[in-house]
C-alpha cells in the first residue's frame, strides 16, 4: 500500500507526473489491463533521481514499466510503476554520433539517421520497437559509447559492458560508425530477414525451433478467430487485436486456444511471447 505521505512527496517533484489508480489499458499496445495502484512518468533527470530517492527513503520499491507490449492482467498493478516520458524520447547530434532515448521508436531513428545521410545500423529500416529494446536484442552490437541509467538514485553515463539488466535504460550514445566487433553471436548471427522478424509489431508466441508461429496459426484454421472482444490477426496470424471493449482475461484464453489448437494439429508445442504482469483471476 503506497501511503498518502509518499505520494504528497512525488507530487511536489518537479517534472514528474503522480496518478493512483492509472488504468494501464492507456499505456500497452493491446489497450488492455486493470489499473496501477500508482502510475509515475519522469520527464527529467531531476525528477527520475527525486523519484528514486523518495521511494529509497521510504524503504518502498519502484517497479519500471519498460515493455508496454505486455498482457497486465484485469486485476492491474500493485506497487508503484514508472515509465519514462521526454526523458526516453527524442534525437540530438554529437560531435562524432548522436544521443537517442531508450523509449524513441527505433524505425524513427533509422529514418533521421538516413535525413542526416548518416552511416545507418543495419538491420532497423521499418522495424517495430524501441532503441532500448534494439539494444537489448543485440543489434546496436558495436554501435553504443555509452549506456545512461538510473543507477541507485543517480542517472550516470557508463560503458555497455559495465550496465546492468536490472538498471533503468535511459538514453544511449551512439557512434557514428560502428567499431569492428567478433564474430556475431545470438541474435545478431540470424539471417536479415529473421532479424527483421524480431520486429513483427504485436507477435504473440515464439517462433519454435526450424518453424514458422505463423503459418502454424494459420494451418490451425485460427485466422480470425475471435473471443468476445479479442480477435487472431487475419493477415499476420501471430498477432491478437483488441476489438475495442476485450479483457486481459479474453485475450489470455484466446492465446491459450492457439496453444491447445496448434498442439492438436501440428503436434507443436507454442511458447507465448507476451508476459503477463499484474493480479487477477484468468
Amino acid at each position: 500500500m503506497i501511503s498518502d505521505s509518499l505520494v504528497e512527496k512525488l507530487r511536489a517533484i518537479p517534472g514528474l507526473k503522480c496518478r493512483r489508480d492509472e488504468s494501464m489499458a492507456r499505456h500497452t499496445t493491446l489497450r488492455v489491463g486493470g489499473p496501477a495502484e500508482l502510475w509515475l512518468m519522469a520527464e527529467t533527470r531531476e525528477a527520475l533521481e527525486g523519484a528514486a530517492a523518495a521511494f529509497k527513503e521510504n524503504n518502498s520499491k519502484l517497479h519500471f514499466f519498460e515493455d508496454r507490449h505486455v498482457l497486465v492482467r484485469d486485476g492491474g498493478l500493485p506497487g508503484a510503476w514508472l515509465s519514462l516520458g521526454a526523458l526516453g524520447m527524442g534525437v540530438r547530434p554529437l560531435d562524432q554520433g548522436l544521443e537517442v532515448g531508450a523509449d524513441h521508436p527505433v524505425a524513427a531513428l533509422d529514418a533521421w539517421m538516413k535525413a542526416q545521410e548518416m552511416e545507418r545500423v543495419p538491420f532497423l529500416e521499418g522495424r517495430s520497437g524501441t532503441v532500448g529494446e534494439a539494444y537489448k536484442a543485440g543489434l546496436l552490437r558495436g554501435w553504443v559509447r555509452t549506456c545512461t541509467v538510473l543507477r541507485g538514485v543517480r542517472v550516470a553515463e557508463m560503458a555497455p559492458e559495465k550496465c546492468s539488466e536490472k538498471q533503468l535504460l535511459l538514453r544511449l550514445s551512439l557512434r557514428s560508425h560502428p567499431e569492428s566487433t567478433e564474430e556475431p553471436v545470438g541474435q545478431l548471427s540470424l539471417l536479415p530477414e529473421q532479424i527483421h522478424a524480431l520486429g513483427l509489431p504485436g507477435r504473440i508466441v515464439e517462433d519454435p525451433k526450424d518453424e514458422d508461429a505463423a503459418l502454424l496459426i494459420r494451418e490451425a484454421g485460427l485466422c480470425g478467430v475471435r473471443l468476445r472482444g479479442a480477435r487472431i490477426g487475419c493477415v499476420e496470424s501471430n498477432a491478437m487485436v483488441n476489438l475495442g471493449d476485450s479483457s486481459a482475461k479474453d485475450l489470455w484464453l484466446l492465446l491459450l486456444m492457439i496453444r491447445d489448437r496448434v498442439k492438436l494439429h501440428s503436434g507443436i508445442q507454442l511458447q507465448p511471447s507476451l508476459r503477463r504482469l499484474g493480479q487477477g483471476q484468468d
